[in-house]
């Protein structure tokens, strides 16, 4: 794995981001691992000038693009972009946009004011590019001061920039074209009134709701902007963009490997006989081939875009919080999985921050030039011998008293009452109302023992544990927080651990935030970055797709916990131990009949633990016999009616 680049620093005397590092010497780094100089710069330009080994890895996941040593420059453009209040308010319109109507025109970027059209840039070039860039922008009579105006029209809802602003914007964009002129690179400032777009392309019939929603923008809270440059694959123009949600290894020659995380540039024009099936190119290999589209789910465009550099306009130097650029090609393993704070600037960057973390998708692409029998997902796991430990929630107490057990126990005022010593002495208040609990359940009295149980049972056997992933239902918290008690570990909380979404079709469970967990005193790590979120679970899931959709979050798990090492305990449901360890076994999803079959069998709190051999790569089931529990059914009787007979 590739050491993190250091942050990037501005120069005393202008606000910009510099280039981490000198071009010419990346370029003799890689001419020194054998690439030729076209390929070196194509990588170096495609990862935004991070570093050789980046770039090293971008070229040796790139080894069967067909594109790899043709002359195909990527095609820039230049942003103006919010960061701050108005950026959240921007994200959380278009998020809301999104769910309320269909996909429109705004959704394909991130929200910004055009300052050019696309335009290409010859590898060679990109430097001096830059460069001018650096130049042109010194015309800015820096503090800017960036108004907004409301507009409506029947087609188009957008703000407009204010004509003192947009006046030197365009006179800096002039002069940055000018500039570029003399290196041969053809560039056009936007000769439209500047603004950002928050809907067009939509129905007509959608108009009266995105007026509504975007009305609540508060256009006038002061905010941060930068004029960024970015680059996306020429390849991206006229496609759409999908993101994969589901890992799927290729069966036929002419289908694609999809690795969670991973872009897809969707070709519409282009048709397939076979049904759910589109072809489209890999952001992460340059692969073109067939995907199956339900494996997939459409993002916008700009995701997949690198970032080149980046000028606040609204802030002076030493008002401006030093921070580094983040872009899709600039991310560090242990910020995915545990960052230390969430800051503003982490937060008020959430359009460019992908969370995606190139060590890790770069991982699972099989690198080797001439042997590539192994998997893409068999490099990620190739590692010293470690271990796998899933474990079931306990005693749950929907099943136990059934499933009326809430209008046993609540009265009409919402106080919890319970009404057998089985029951929890306590259950604290539910946000969206007590009634969530007949979804959510927490655990039984012996459920918390059970849980307790195991984690003295794992301790006594020399088990051991350094990472600790957990669904979000609240049985699975409150086993989690008893097997770890007395350890300083903490609680991921991952929803794509949350058990098949097929037995939810009328409604999705609302859990608990981290936060709140947090608040309740269990030791939750608030700044855990999950993978799914809960709107991204998928209640039409198939049981093979439950099964990808595990097995993608154990690998995830294993690859960005294999830098710190130690063994991983994930804490979850009855499937969970199979559904987290069938795939990393080698062997295929079962069947619907069987997956049911199965469930009905895993005990309260069932253990199951896989290791993986030292240099080989190859996981094996552990006998955990030691580790099984068993207790005589109590039935429920009042003794002291059996005395009256």
């Amino acid at each position: 794995m590739a050491l993190p680049s250091r942050p990037l620093r501005k120069s005393a005397h202008q606000n910009v981001v510099e280039t981490p590092t000198k071009p010419q010497k990346d370029i003799d780094v890689l001419l020194g691992m054998g690439f030729p100089k076209t390929r070196a710069q194509k990588a170096l330009v495609a990862t935004g000038y991070r570093g050789p080994q980046l770039a090293a890895d971008w070229l040796l996941s790139h080894v069967k693009d067909a594109t790899l040593d043709q002359n195909l420059p990527r095609e820039f453009v230049v942003y103006l972009c919010p960061v701050g209040k108005v950026q959240l308010e921007l994200d959380e319109y278009m998020k809301k946009s999104l769910k309320e109507c269909e996909w429109n025109g705004a959704h394909n970027y991130l929200p910004h004011v055009t300052l050019c059209s696309f335009f290409q840039v010859d590898d060679d070039k990109v430097c001096d590019l830059l460069e001018i860039f650096r130049i042109a922008h010194k015309e800015l009579q820096l503090p800017l001061q960036v108004e907004l105006d409301y507009f409506s029209s029947n087609n188009f809802i957008g703000l407009f920039v204010n004509d003192a602003c947009a006046n030197q914007l365009r006179t800096m964009m002039d002069q940055f074209s000018q500039l570029a002129k003399s290196s041969e690179i053809q560039l056009d400032g936007h000769k439209k009134q500047l603004h950002v777009t928050l809907a067009y392309q939509y129905q007509r019939e959608d108009h009266t709701l995105l007026e509504a929603l975007s009305k609540v923008i508060n256009i006038k809270e002061a905010s941060d902007w930068e004029i960024r440059i970015f680059s996306r694959d020429p390849r991206m123009n006229k496609t759409h963009t999908y993101q994969v949600k589901y890992s799927y290894q290729s069966e036929l020659p002419d289908e694609l490997n999809l690795t969670v995380g991973d872009f897809i540039y969707h070709d519409s024009e282009r048709t397939c006989d076979d049904p759910g099936w589109h072809w489209g190119v890999s952001w992460l290999t340059g692969v073109c081939g067939l995907y199956p589209g339900n494996h997939t789910t459409r993002v916008a465009e700009s995701k997949a875009w690198t970032l080149h550099q980046s000028v606040s306009i609204t802030q002076k130097q030493s008002e401006r919080p030093r921070r580094p650029l983040m872009s899709s090609y600039q991310r560090r393993s242990s910020q995915m999985l545990l960052q230390t704070q969430h800051s503003q600037n982490e937060e008020t960057n959430n359009s460019l921050d992908n969370g995606l973390d190139l060590d890790h998708l770069y991982s699972k692409v099989d690198k080797s030039r001439h042997d590539r029998t192994q998997t893409p997902t068999q490099t990620s796991t190739m590692m010293s011998s470690r271990q796998l430990i899933v474990a079931r929630h306990g005693e749950r107490v929907d099943v136990v008293f059934g499933m009326d057990w809430y209008d046993h126990s609540f009265t009409d005022q919402d106080f919890y009452k319970p009404h057998d010593l089985n029951m929890p002495n306590t259950l604290p208040m539910r946000k969206s109302g007590s009634r969530e609990w007949n979804q959510d359940s927490p655990l039984t009295q012996i459920g918390i023992q059970q849980a307790k149980l195991v984690g003295s049972g794992l301790s006594h056997e020399g088990i051991r544990y350094s990472h600790v992933f957990c669904s979000p239902s609240f049985r699975c918290v409150q086993t989690a927080n008893e097997i770890i008690k007395g350890s300083d570990l903490k609680l991921n909380i991952e929803p794509g651990l949350f058990e098949w979404a097929g037995w939810y079709k009328a409604y999705m469970p609302k859990w608990y935030a981290p936060q709140q967990y947090q608040q309740l005193g269990f030791p939750v790590e608030v700044n855990y970055r999950n993978v799914m979120s809960r709107e991204e679970l998928d209640i039409g899931e198939s049981v093979r797709q439950h099964y990808e959709r595990q097995d993608a979050m154990i690998r995830h798990f294993l690859d960005y916990t294999q830098t710190a090492g130690g063994n991983v305990l994930v804490v979850a449901h009855a499937a969970s131990v199979d559904t987290c360890t069938r795939l990393l076994l080698g062997k295929p999803p079962r069947s619907d009949q069987d997956f049911i079959k199965l469930v009905r069998q895993v005990p309260y709190c069932g253990v199951a633990i896989c290791e993986c051999d030292q240099g080989q790569g190859h996981w094996e089931v552990k006998d955990t016999g030691h580790l099984t529990m068993t207790h005589h059914y109590n039935k429920s009787n009042n003794v002291a009616s059996l005395l009256l007979d």
